[in-house]
């Protein structure tokens, strides 16, 4: 009797053991990471791993940055919060100077519940590292610098590039992955939080020799250019463009960015190996985003990252837990603040206090679930940007973008505004709005992107009129073109015709990839 007693408390402590287990947790983060992968449907993409993980999760088709640059990003998701509450707006302020001394950052909140936590590589901004406290911290390696690198001479943007002799484990990124592969194997009484900050893709574009092999030039697609795109936006959404590379240069410029993103996926299936290696999968919620996008020439050359467009704003979103759905992809709007209350749902912790971003747990049960209606997006304008054409601007304001299930909507304040049908304008080469088109529309649209966030969480009604008519009327924009032609030839790197079609002198450096 005594015995089966025993068995049976064994049992009982077992079961109650198994119920209050935390799962671990894998966050990695790439950054400048834009919709360049397999599994999101990029035909040019090789990224294997990443597709592997989406097959092994969910996929989240609709993922938004709050801010299209990386310290506000990064501060906005590793804090729940967003950036107007923040007011983390350049890469040049401590995340921790409104939010203060005693906030607790996602990884903190973690090593308050009992985990032990440990970090490598980019996961703050990387000015800011010291901000977080962990278990253990591993800032990025210093990497080897370029023999040669690659430059075209007419760029202003630092897109500069190499194809390296060095294997994956003498480069900083692969330096990381190592680390956090290190800290799986430790053997703990308590589960792991680990991230992972991997630089690439972000510029410069070095990578060993063998994934700029895997991209020739020959099945490289440029983006798609119309000639006249940029006569019906705002002044201020003008932004860094390399509008005098040659088809050619812009090749090259793809390809090694193709290469970083190889290269990347490369050091993603490094962790996914040493995971399954110690059998930690099963009980290991994988999360892998990006912190904002890119534009890589879209909109005649641009490229870079602080605009309210659709491929700087949206992300690669996937989310792989233990006893949710698998091979599945969510359309949802889902946005990058609501990592923080997500990670502490889905591992069973209280709900972190303060929150601006939504669990979206509901999703990983259920990726067909209606869910948010719109997500937000922002961007800071200052006087006198650099070579940015914002110089216009003579008083710092915030830019709001909003994404609704149709549209995509920029407000630029006393500048105008800008509205796209993104079922039928998947470039964002239209402005509906353009000049006062669409009244009802944009009144709509800046009515719903008032309301902000929390009008837009599930359950909340919306209502957007339809298109009135396909034929609308909008001024010519080669008539608005004649009366803002100064505007037009500054907005490219250097002086250009009015089409942006000066053709460029060539690569420079010998470390070209042809």
């Amino acid at each position: 009797m005594y015995a089966r007693f025993l068995i049976l408390a064994a049992c009982v402590a077992a079961a109650v053991q198994a119920q209050t287990a935390k799962p671990n947790v894998l966050w990695i983060i790439s950054d400048d990471l834009n919709m360049d992968v397999g599994c999101y449907g990029d035909k040019s993409a090789i990224t294997p791993n990443i597709d592997a993980l989406a097959a092994s999760g969910i996929r989240f088709d609709r993922a938004y940055a709050q801010y299209t640059l990386c310290n506000p990003s990064r501060t906005s998701f590793l804090s729940g919060k967003r950036p107007d509450t923040t007011r983390i707006w350049n890469n040049s302020t401590n995340p921790r100077k409104f939010l203060g001394a005693d906030f607790v950052f996602l990884p903190e909140y973690f090593r308050n519940q009992g985990y032990f936590t440990g970090g490598a590589g980019k996961i703050a901004h990387e000015s800011f590292a010291g901000a977080l406290t962990w278990d253990t911290y591993q800032p990025s390696k210093g990497e080897p610098d370029p023999d040669n690198p690659v430059h075209p001479a007419e760029m202003i943007h630092s897109m500069a590039w190499e194809a390296t002799s060095l294997v994956d484990s003498e480069t900083q990124d692969g330096a990381t992955a190592r680390r956090i592969g290190e800290l799986m194997k430790v053997k703990r009484a308590k589960p792991f939080f680990l991230a992972a900050g991997f630089h690439k893709p972000h510029t410069p574009c070095i990578a060993p020799k063998k994934y700029f092999d895997m991209h020739p030039l020959s099945g490289i697609t440029l983006r798609p250019q119309i000639t006249d795109d940029l006569m019906d936006i705002p002044k201020p959404a003008f932004f860094l463009r390399e509008s005098l590379l040659t088809q050619d240069e812009w090749r090259h410029v793809l390809q090694a960015r193709y290469a970083a993103v190889s290269f990347m996926d490369a050091q993603v299936g490094y962790l996914m190996h040493i995971l399954d290696s110690l059998d930690l999968r099963k009980n290991t919620v994988i999360v892998f985003q990006s912190d904002h996008g890119f534009l890589l020439g879209e909109h005649q050359g641009g490229c870079y990252k602080t605009t309210l467009f659709e491929p700087t704003s949206r992300v690669p979103l996937i989310v792989s837990a233990p006893g949710k759905a698998k091979g599945k992809h969510a359309n949802g709007f889902v946005e990058l603040v609501d990592i923080y209350p997500t990670l502490a749902e889905v591992c069973g912790l209280p709900k972190p206090p303060g929150m601006e971003g939504l669990s979206f747990v509901p999703l990983l049960d259920n990726p067909a679930k209606a869910w948010k209606t719109a997500a937000f997006t922002q961007v800071n304008k200052v006087p006198n940007e650099d070579f940015f054409t914002s110089s216009v601007i003579k008083t710092e304001f915030m830019a709001y973008g909003m994404r609704t299930d149709r549209y995509r909507f920029m407000d630029w304040k006393d500048f105008g505004r800008e509205a796209y049908d993104e079922t039928a304008d998947a470039n964002e080469w239209t402005n509906l709005v353009f000049q006062g088109a669409n009244k009802d529309l944009s009144d709509s649209l800046a009515s719903l992107l008032a309301e902000g966030w929390k009008g837009a969480l599930p359950g909340k009604p919306t209502a957007v009129p339809a298109l009135a008519a396909r034929n609308v009327t909008i001024a010519p924009k080669a008539a608005f073109l004649q009366g803002n032609r100064w505007l037009y030839r500054r907005a490219g790197s250097r002086p250009t015709d009015l089409a942006g079609k000066v053709p460029g002198s060539g690569l420079s450096g010998s470390g070209a990839i042809r």
